[in-house]
């Protein structure tokens, strides 16, 4: 007996499929990435640089050194195509804190040791820097795919 897919579940499973062959794509490139970078507040704006990357992280030091897991690029990817975020007139907020933060933000967190810290600061700059996607600096900071 033939048992078909709910559309919603191929739909998904799609996105899921996408996102992580971007990731895995441009994970390389992470290593010859610049200097130093900037969050994408442009009033707030803090540098970070790359100190490393592994199969399955990349380590940034803002002052003191994060680490953020190679699903977190991709749960942001997925988060961006899942909410049609392709142009100016579609981005998606980025609203990051530390006390909890918008859906952008919140998606790009992956739990860690009983506790998933904000990085979408530093996921996006180093997203943009590959041309995956484009950040509006100003108030209200918003990112979107370049697609």
């Amino acid at each position: 007996m033939k048992r078909d897919l709910p559309y919603e579940s191929i739909i998904l499973f799609m996105k899921q499929t996408l996102s992580q062959l971007i990731v895995d794509a441009i994970w390389h490139q992470l290593a010859t990435s610049p200097p130093v970078f900037m969050t994408p507040d442009k009033a707030k704006g803090k540098p970070f640089t790359i100190t490393d990357v592994s199969e399955d992280r990349v380590s940034v030091k803002h002052g003191k050194v994060q680490h953020i897991s190679k699903e977190s690029f991709r749960r942001t990817i997925e988060y961006l195509i899942a909410n049609n975020c392709v142009s100016v007139p579609t981005a998606c907020d980025i609203r990051a804190s530390k006390s909890g933060g918008g859906p952008l933000d919140i998606a790009s967190r992956v739990p860690q040791n009983n506790k998933a810290d904000m990085v979408i600061p530093y996921v996006l700059p180093i997203l943009a820097h590959l041309g995956i996607v484009s950040i509006k600096p100003t108030r209200r900071n918003a990112a979107w795919l370049n697609l």
